[in-house]
C-alpha cells in the first residue's frame, strides 16, 4: 500500500476548521496556516464536502465549516473518505479477507475522533517516554522500544 498525503492533510484541514467549528474558514487562510497551496486545500475541501464532513459556501464570507460535531467525526471515516481503494485486491480469493480486515481497521481507527485530536493539539506535543505534553522549547528524548507499562501483556 503506497503512502499518500491525502489522509494526513485532510485530517489537518479538519483540525484547523474544528478549532472554530461554526466559523467559515477560507482555503487561503487554511493553506497559510498549514503551509500548503490554496488549490490543494480546495481539492481536499471537495473530498471532505462530498463525504459530509464539511459544508462549503462560495463568494464573499464563504469558506468551509464542520458539518458534524468534532466528536462525531471518526479518524477511520476520514481515512475511508480520502483513501478509497486502500488494502484492496482484484484477486477474488483474497478480496473478501482484505475487505473484512479493512472494515476492522476502520472500526479501530474510529475509536479516535476529531475532538480527541483537537484536545491533544491544545495540550502540545506528546513525550514518547511519558505520554505527557511537552514544551516546544524542551527537546524530547527518543526512547527505543516500548516501556514496561506500554508493552502488550504477553511481553516481558
Amino acid at each position: 500500500m503506497a503512502h499518500s498525503r491525502r489522509f494526513s492533510l485532510s485530517l489537518r484541514i479538519l483540525a484547523v476548521v474544528g478549532t472554530a467549528p461554526n466559523a467559515m474558514h477560507t482555503s487561503a487562510a487554511i493553506a497559510k496556516k498549514l503551509s500548503e497551496s490554496a488549490a490543494v486545500v480546495r481539492r481536499h475541501f471537495r473530498l471532505l464536502e462530498k463525504s459530509g464532513f464539511i459544508e462549503k459556501r462560495r463568494g464573499y464570507k464563504g469558506g468551509a465549516r464542520l458539518k458534524a460535531a468534532s466528536h462525531e467525526i471518526g479518524v477511520g471515516d476520514v481515512y475511508l473518505a480520502v483513501e478509497a481503494n486502500w488494502l484492496a485486491s482484484n484477486d477474488p480469493t483474497i478480496s473478501r479477507l482484505l475487505k473484512r480486515a479493512r472494515e476492522e481497521v476502520v472500526v479501530v481507527m474510529n475509536e479516535t475522533t476529531l475532538a480527541q485530536i483537537l484536545k491533544y493539539m491544545k495540550r502540545g506535543p506528546i513525550s514518547p517516554s511519558k505520554g505527557e505534553p511537552t514544551s516546544s522549547k524542551v527537546p524530547t528524548k527518543r526512547v527505543a522500544g516500548l516501556s514496561k507499562s506500554r508493552r502488550p501483556s504477553g511481553l516481558v
